[in-house]
C-alpha cells in the first residue's frame, strides 16, 4: 500500500508523520527516526484517521522524546558515497525550484523563490529521485542481462524501512536513498533483489547466489546497514 504523510506540531516544532501499512503489524506503532520524522506503522486494517487519533492520544510520549527528533545536519548530505556541500539560496524573481551539481566542487546548488517553505531536505530528496531513476533503473537492467535474470519491471520509491524488495510478480522496488551509498553497495543490494527472482527466501542457495556475483558482500551488507534513510 502507498505511504501517506501529513504535518503535525509539537512544541512549536512542525513533524513530519508517516504512515506505513503493514501486513505484519498486529496494531498502530509510533517509531521516532532520528532525521526528522515520526512513522506511524499501522495494520492493513486500519485507517489513517485511526491512525492521526492514535498519534493525537500520544502527543505527550512524543513531546517527551521530542529531543531524539533532529533536522539533517550538513553531515547527512551524501551522494555516491561521499559528503557533499548543499548550498541553498532563495532568489527575488525565481518563480521556481533550480538545483544544479557541481561536480568538481561536488557542490549541490539549490535555488528557491523568495519566502519559499521548502526545506533544503526536502528538495534533497528531490534531487535524490531524480539521480536514482536515471542511475538504478540502468544498473539492474544491465545486471539482470548480463546475469540472466527476468525482472517483470523495476521502479524506484520512497521506502521508509527497506532498501530494496522484489515481489511475488517479480518487480523489483529500491529505495531512491540508495544513490547515497558508493556504487559497490548499490551494485550490491540491486544483486540481492535480482537474486531473489530465483530464491524468494535468505537460505544458503540464496546467499550462495549472491556470493557468485558479490563475492565481498557481507562487507557490504554492512555499510548499508550503517546509514539511515531521509
Amino acid at each position: 500500500m502507498p505511504e501517506t504523510s501529513f504535518h503535525i506540531e509539537v512544541s512549536n516544532r512542525r513533524i513530519k508523520c508517516v504512515v506505513r501499512h503493514s501486513r505484519r503489524a498486529k496494531y498502530i506503532q509510533i517509531r521516532i527516526d532520528q532525521v526528522g520524522y515520526l512513522e506511524l506503522v499501522v495494520p492493513v486494517n486500519r485507517s489513517v484517521n485511526e491512525a492521526r487519533g492514535f498519534l493525537q492520544s500520544k502527543i505527550q510520549w512524543i513531546k517527551d522524546n521530542l529531543h531524539l527528533i533532529r533536522e539533517m545536519t550538513p553531515d547527512d548530505y551524501y551522494l555516491f558515497g561521499e559528503k557533499i556541500t548543499v548550498i541553498h539560496s532563495y532568489e527575488l524573481f525565481r518563480a521556481k525550484h533550480g538545483i544544479i551539481w557541481e561536480p568538481e566542487s561536488r557542490i549541490l546548488r539549490i535555488m528557491s523563490p523568495e519566502g519559499s517553505p521548502a526545506k533544503t531536505v526536502e528538495l534533497y530528496k528531490v534531487y535524490l529521485k531524480n539521480v536514482a531513476a536515471k542511475y538504478l533503473v540502468p544498473r539492474t537492467r544491465l545486471f539482470a542481462q548480463t546475469y540472466n535474470f527476468r525482472p517483470k519491471k523495476v521502479i524506484i520509491r520512497a521506502q521508509k524501512t527497506r532498501w530494496g524488495s522484489c515481489s511475488n510478480d517479480k518487480t523489483i522496488s529500491l529505495n531512491y536513498n540508495l544513490v547515497r551509498f558508493r556504487p559497490e553497495v548499490i551494485d550490491y543490494l540491486i544483486v540481492h533483489e535480482l537474486c531473489h527472482l530465483r530464491f524468494m527466501d535468505h537460505s544458503p542457495r540464496f546467499w550462495n547466489e549472491v556470493a557468485k556475483i558479490v563475492p565481498d558482500y557481507k562487507l557490504l551488507r554492512k555499510e548499508l546497514k550503517g546509514m539511515r534513510m531521509v
